[in-house]
Order: C-alpha cells, then structure tokens, then sequence
C-alpha cells in the first residue's frame, strides 16, 4: 500500500486538485462462490455468507488496494490510496483531461463514488490526514487541534495513544526524536510511571513544534539535493532540503547500544537514517559524497568534474560536467562557520600549573587521582603522575579538582623540565592501574582465568 510520501513525491509541478472517494468501497468487490465460504457467519437465525468484500476482515484492504490501482492503472496524474482518489494538473486544462479519463473508467468499471465527500478542481485538498495544495504538503489543522486539545497522559497506554498520533505528523517536525526524549524514557519496560513537571515540559514543546509545522516542498527530480544531518546523544535527524525549502524530515531515537556507539559510528548511522536504508551504510555514504556542500559542490563533483548517479531519480542535465569555483575558500568558510558554532556553547580550559591535584580520565567512565608534574611543548598537553606512572595528557581530559586525596598517596618525584623526552613517560592510553575491567556500555568484565589443561601453558 502506498504512502503519503510515495505520492508527494510525484506532485512537483500540480496546481489544480481533485480527490474522489469510493463510496462503501469494500462492498463493490464482488466475490467468487469459492471465496463466500471464508465469510461465513452464524446467526440465530442459520448461516449466512458474504456476497460482497466484507468490513473487518484482515485481507479486506490488501484486496481492495489492488483491485482499485488496477482499475485506473496507467492514467498520469492519477494516485489512488484506498478509496481516496488524487488527481491533479499543471493547469486546469491538464487536470479536466485527467479527469474525465478517470470518471470514463469508472463508468467501465461500474466503480460507484460518493459526490457529498468528493472536491473537485481545488487549489489545496484533503487528503490522507494531510493539506496538499500548489506550495507543497502540510499537515492538517483538524489533526493539529486533535493533538493540542489531548490532556496530559495517565498511564503508558494513553502517552503511546499520543505518541502515535504524534508520530503520524513527525515528518513535519524537525529532530523529533530529541525532542522527545524524556517522555519516551517512559514508555520502556523497566520505567516506573511518574509524570512530572519535565515530560509536562516536553509535551508542550512537542504541540508548540506542531503549530509552527513548515509547509514541505514537494520534491523536484530536476533540482539538486542536499541531505542535513545530525545526531546527538539521544537520537538522529535527517532533513532533505531543495532551494534551501524543506522536502522532508526524518529522526530516530537510538537503543542502549547505539548510544554507546563512538562519533564515527554515529556519522555512518545517521547517513544511514538519512537514507532510509540501514543495511548498506556504504549506499547511504554514496549519496551523502554526491551531495552539494553549498557553493563548494559535492565531494563526487570536486573529485570527477560531475555528479554521479544515485538512487534519489535525477535528470541528466545535472550529470554534466562541471567544476565549482573557488573552493578551498568556501572549504575554509564552512569550517570557519563550524567553528563558530562550536564555540558558542564551548568553555575555555584553563592552563594548570605543576603540582595541581586533579582527576585523570583513564579508561570509559574512569577518572583517577593525580598530579600535575609539568606542560609539554605541544599545545594543551601535560605530563600528570597517575598510581606512580608518568602519563601524557590532553587537557579536555584532565579536570582540576580541590578534593583532599588520601594520606600517603605516593605521586612520586617530579620530574624536571630537561627531562622532557624522558623514555620512561608512558605514552600508552590506558596503563595498568587496578580498577575493574568494563565493557562499552559499562558491564562489569570479569578476570580471564589461565590456562591450566594445555601441556605448553602449564
């Protein structure tokens, strides 16, 4: 069965509008005598079958979708979701061709519709819980108001209710899964169910991004794309953009695993997400090289003079050859302005002097006691004495700290400056100090015993 988005993507160029519906839709299916057996149902009154496509049964709208998108197979313009029927023209003229080859073959068809629920030549309709009109899709009011006017959950079961509904217009929000974080938190197994002032907060954030919901572009195969993403601690977000307008969002939240993922990992995730694909990372990453970083052109287009193909449908006027201008300036402008960016919530490091207590970072969630012996030559380095072992550091991982350690804690002598390039600083990562063992998601790993059975390790 299709989706809003599959037909979205066909509308670039409509202006005029019409959606048809079928009326009572499963009960024009006739069925065959050997198929009224399946539909057979007791009454006090005997036994009784089904003539027609009943309501309420589990094949009833896989039947009916294919029985309805065979009747107007062919006819451009026209997309058919159940028994809602789109169709649509670059003008008016196009359109009333359309359809009246619609109206024709259900004549043909002796496919009955329903007049009170059917708007024809409109500049915007109705259609799928959504507004789809010469500007592109939007959500529709009804829906909204639905959702603002829902009262604060009471249990699990009505926060998934709200989700869900949530859910069904999340494309229109950007980084929903962040967004909703704290509220999902509480709909894992394991979670008591409090309610309080923070999910509150976060409901109300997610109905304030509902009424500021952006109007999406429908997608146009003759202009180039530009795939944004993001991911953060909590979850990822993709976001397809023509002409600097919006075509479509996409967020997931990550599991427990995928939260202990490393950045790199999550770079590969999240092209992944914006692929929709997270089998073949390596295709997400082939449409990610062949999207336009601004006015410095694509990966692909700087490398080989031309874009290349992908599976997003392209037309060949933008597989000619051509070079961006003056791109190591753009090259270094992006990285200005990711710079900027970063240093508007990054605080600055003080310098630390020798003989300073402070707390080292030696493996995943372990930070130990030590002291400062001296700075290197490099930038933001240091050499720190951790458990009677000359280690070097960087100092995001060194943290100055006023606690009194304990008594007799031996750091062992300084070292002077002209030994600099002492041979026995360790430059190892994670040295052998006696603290326990841990996974990446912090499970506790218990010590591998020797082998006692084998004649060369006894």
């Amino acid at each position: 069965m299709k989706s809003i988005n599959e037909v979205a993507g066909k509308l670039s160029d409509a202006q005029i509008f019409t959606v048809l519906d079928a009326g009572n839709a499963f009960w024009q299916v006739k069925l065959s005598e050997d198929s009224r057996h399946y539909v057979t149902f007791n009454t006090p009154y005997g036994r009784y079958q089904f003539c027609r496509l009943p309501f309420g049964i589990c094949s009833a709208p896989e039947v009916f979708q294919k029985r309805i998108s065979q009747i107007f197979e062919g006819i451009s313009g026209v997309e058919v979701i159940m028994d809602d029927i789109l169709i649509w023209g670059k003008d008016l003229a196009e359109h009333n061709k359309r359809l009246q080859e619609v109206l024709k073959r259900a004549k043909d068809c002796n496919l009955t519709l329903n007049k009170a629920k059917s708007k024809i030549a409109q500049s915007y309709v109705k259609y799928m819980g959504h507004i789809i009109s010469a500007e592109g899709l939007s959500p529709d009011p009804e829906k909204i108001q639905a959702i603002l006017e829902m009262p604060d959950p009471e249990n699990k079961q009505a926060l998934q209710r709200v989700m869900g509904m949530v859910n069904y217009v999340g494309k229109f929000i950007p980084n929903l899964a962040t967004i909703s974080t704290p509220i999902r938190q509480l709909l894992e197994k394991d979670v008591a169910w409090v309610w309080d002032d923070q999910h509150k907060a976060c409901l109300s954030e997610i109905k304030k991004a509902l009424t500021e919901a952006p109007v999406l572009k429908f997608y146009d195969p003759g202009k180039p794309v530009l795939v944004s993403v993001d991911a953060s601690q909590h979850g990822m977000g993709a976001c397809l953009l023509q002409e600097g307008h919006p075509i479509a969002y996409a967020s997931r939240s990550l599991n427990k695993a995928e939260r202990n993922y490393a950045q790199i990992e999550k770079e590969m995730l999240r092209l992944c997400l914006a692929k929709h694909d997270k089998r073949d990372p390596y295709l997400a990453l082939l449409d990610y090289r062949n999207t336009p970083q601004g006015d410095a052109g694509s990966p692909a287009q700087r490398l080989m003079g031309r874009r290349t193909k992908t599976l997003l449908p392209t037309v060949p006027s933008l597989l000619k050859p051509k070079l961006p201008k003056n791109v190591k300036t753009h090259l270094k402008q992006q990285q200005n302005n990711q710079k900027n960016h970063f240093d508007q919530h990054a605080k600055p490091l003080l310098p630390l002097k020798p003989g300073d207590k402070v707390r080292v970072k030696i493996a995943h969630r372990h930070w130990d006691q030590g002291e400062v012996i001296r700075q290197t030559k490099d930038p933001r380095s240091y050499i720190v004495r951790v458990k009677g072992v000359n280690l070097r550091r960087n100092r995001r991982v060194i943290r100055k700290t006023n606690e009194t350690f304990v008594e007799n804690y031996d750091f062992g002598e300084s070292v002077p400056l002209e030994q600099e390039n002492n041979p026995e600083v360790n430059e190892d990562p994670v040295p052998q100090v006696d603290h326990p063992r841990t996974s990446r998601s912090g499970r506790r790993l218990k010590a591998k015993l020797p082998c006692t059975t084998c004649p060369s390790c006894a």
